[in-house]
Parts: structure tokens; sequence; C-alpha cells
């Protein structure tokens, strides 16, 4: 079975069990669910999210009690009514891949980060440890929720600071220590991602006369200088502080988009 089956019959195993637990009054048994996955997780570790999925959809899983700080938060989504279909896609998108990396022991992660360490270019090397530590990322984002950022953002934002702290970790071979490099990495994605919320909150609604602002101070700057304007260029321009800027380019897709064209 390739990796593409194995994700179609992981994601109709997680169908089934909520059909199940609609048809049997929102409860699951913990044995019902590892039945359901039988032969597809290796990794015992690896139920707990599915455990946490089936309670943020209202279903009662007998045999699981979470810890309480976890328990806080998944009430705390419920509470929320439910999970929107784009957030439901991707948290099952999501439990499906890292549910579906192989078990990889301590001497496997040791041998891939020593090849790595040998050649940062090595894709492949960066692919597989990558694969190895996918697990890292929802308990980290556990502790950001309900700060203004969807999960399913903070996954997926979790996941671009787990590879970039792969490809920026120079230290040695010792596994401790490279992985308190990449929670680092992927705790200050998360950090990130909240801070441009709430500074794009912080616009508010004048938001968009923003971004238009900065589209014709990108354009006339550009001809201006015969070149793309620099960050403190357009600050001054605009009379703005320079992270304000900054937190507006990024919201702006034109001005984004007028920024690569000039430099293209």
């Amino acid at each position: 079975m390739d990796n593409n089956e194995k994700k179609t019959a992981f994601n109709e195993a997680l169908e089934y069990l909520v059909e199940s637990a609609n048809i049997n009054n929102g409860t699951l048994t913990v044995d019902e669910i590892r039945l359901a996955f039988d032969g597809m997780i290796e990794d015992e570790t690896l139920y707990q999210p599915i455990y946490d999925y089936m309670t943020q959809k209202n279903i009662h899983v007998e045999g699981y009690t979470p810890s309480s700080k976890r328990l806080d938060k998944l009430e705390s989504v419920t509470a929320a009514k439910s999970i929107d279909a784009k957030e439901h896609n991707i948290i099952e998108m999501y439990l499906s891949e890292i549910n579906h990396t192989k078990g990889f022991t301590e001497p496997e992660e040791y041998e891939m980060l020593n090849k790595y360490l040998s050649d940062h270019m090595n894709r492949d090397c960066i692919n597989v440890l990558t694969e190895m530590n996918l697990k890292l990322v929802p308990p980290i984002a556990d502790d950001f929720t309900e700060q203004g950022v969807l999960y399913s953002d903070l996954l997926q934002e979790g996941n671009l600071g787990l590879i970039e702290g792969i490809m920026t970790f120079r230290g040695n071979n010792d596994l401790n220590d490279f992985h308190q490099h990449i929670k680092d990495a992927i705790r200050n994605a998360m950090k990130d991602a909240i801070l441009e919320q709430n500074a794009s909150s912080r616009i508010g609604t004048h938001a968009a006369d923003r971004a238009n602002e900065l589209d014709r101070a990108s354009v006339h700057l550009s001809k201006e200088l015969d070149r793309t304007p620099t960050l403190s260029e357009l600050s001054k321009y605009l009379a703005l502080p320079e992270d304000e800027v900054e937190q507006i380019m990024k919201m702006s897709l034109n001005a984004l988009t007028i920024h690569e064209d000039v430099e293209e």
C-alpha cells in the first residue's frame, strides 16, 4: 500500500469512527479507535492526537482522560461549537500525515542527523528528519490556542518552523540539542504568526487603505529610484514605523507582487 492509499484508508477510518460515534450516542472506546487503525499506526504515542481530535468533535472517548491542561484547551475548542470545514479538513489531513510516519528509533534519527550535518544540502535528510519530528508540533500548538490564530494555522506555521529549525541547525550531533533547537523554531514560528495576526487586528478597518497606500508608494519609489525601495525608504515616505510597514507588506498581496515584479 503506497502513501496515498494509506492516507485514504486513514481518512476513511476517521470518517467511520465519527459515524459510529453518532450512532452510539457520541461515544467511542479506546479499543474501537485502535481497532479502526489496526495496522496503520506503529507509534503508540500517535494515538493521542486522534483521541483529542474526537474530543474536539464532542465525541466522548471511553478509556482516555486528557491531562487537566489539555482538557481545559479541548473544552475551550468545543465550547466554540464546531470546527469549520476548512479547519476540519486541515486538521484531518495533518493527522493523516503524522499518523502515517513510520516509527523511527533513536539510533535511526542519530544516523540521519549525522548525515545531514555532513551535508546541509541533502534534501532527503531534511525530509526524513522532518517526518521523524512532525509529532513535536501538536503539543506545542496546544500552548498557543485561544490567542487569535486557528489551531490548523498553528499546525501549518509549526511545520514551517520545524523545517526552518532543521535547516538552520549547525550544532553537534547531540539529539537533545537538536530537539531543543527545532522546538524553539516551532515555538517562534507560532509566536510570529500570533504577533502578525494581532498586528493585523490593530491596523483594523484602515488595513485596505494602508495596503493601497503602500502599493502606490512602492510603485512611485521604484520608478523614482529605478530600483526596489528599501523598508527604511518606504517607512520614511509613508511616515510610518518600519515594523508597521513590514506588517502591511505581509498582508498586502498586491504590494508583494509589485516588489517581485520590480526585482525581476
